[in-house]
């Protein structure tokens, strides 16, 4: 069985426009378990130490317009000093033709005994100047 699961999301349209190192906030979550902390309405996620997870986000999103210098979204898992985890990176083309573009990626994370990690969903695309997020989600569970 799966003792800590968390799926922590936005809304499919709860829309959110993000500039540069802006985070996705999350509107609601839904938690088993006491390794995996989120407060609604806000950005970073908690695990506690002591085992791995599997992190798993997928975001729906599109742009007012695309840049003259690239069309590149590029988003990834950061600690809370923004810094961007490893292979949690993803870069995805924009288009202005469809409604909702998609990207989704998970990672393994390993939290050492004794110890926490913070991490939040962050936009980190430089060169359009806003992006709009239609829906977000970020699904977690604890690997034993």
């Amino acid at each position: 069985s799966i003792e800590d699961y968390a799926v922590v999301y936005r809304n499919f349209d709860d829309r959110q426009v993000l500039q540069y190192q802006d985070d996705v906030v999350f509107t609601n979550s839904k938690i088993i378990g006491n390794n995996i902390r989120h407060e609604d309405n806000t950005a970073p996620i908690t695990f506690m130490g002591g085992c791995s997870y599997f992190v798993k986000y997928t975001i729906s999103y599109s742009v007012p317009e695309c840049s003259e210098s690239g069309n590149d979204i590029i988003f990834a898992i950061t600690d809370e000093n923004g810094s961007e985890l490893p292979g949690s990176k993803h870069v995805a083309s924009v288009s202005n033709e469809v409604y909702a573009n998609n990207i989704s990626l998970g990672i393994l994370l390993d939290v050492d005994d004794n110890e926490m990690a913070v991490v939040k969903l962050t936009n980190l695309t430089r060169d359009i100047p806003k992006v709009r997020v239609h829906a977000a989600t970020i699904t977690v569970f604890a690997l034993s």
